[in-house]
């Protein structure tokens, strides 16, 4: 996969989807970003690689779990989510998301 793919124009990972739960109360883990491709970046066949996130991941209080799951397996990763762009995250999950993404597309 060519580098200059792994980014839109305006900078956002492009390799990502993004979910969020919108009733209310919301769960801990309400957003979960999912990264596409992961085969490509040596991950196997049918693996899914999410994190899932509170507003706040990084805050000892928050939750921020990487994970991986077998697509083969379980249909449903993220029951109860809506679609979201990444522009909707709130910050903090922007920038674990483009950690991440980071170290994800620099090891393949």
């Amino acid at each position: 996969m060519k580098r200059k793919n792994l980014y839109t124009d305006n900078g956002e990972p492009r390799r990502i989807r993004c979910y969020m739960i919108k009733r209310e109360p919301r769960p801990l883990d309400y957003i979960t970003v999912v990264f596409t491709y992961a085969s490509k970046a040596g991950y196997p066949v049918g693996t899914v690689v999410y994190r899932g996130m509170s507003a706040n991941p990084c805050h000892p209080l928050g939750f921020g779990q990487w994970g991986e799951h077998d697509l083969n397996r379980h249909k449903t990763l993220v029951p109860g989510g809506s679609r979201v762009k990444f522009s909707e995250l709130p910050e903090e999950c922007k920038q674990l998301v483009r950690q991440d993404y980071e170290e994800l597309w620099r090891t393949s």
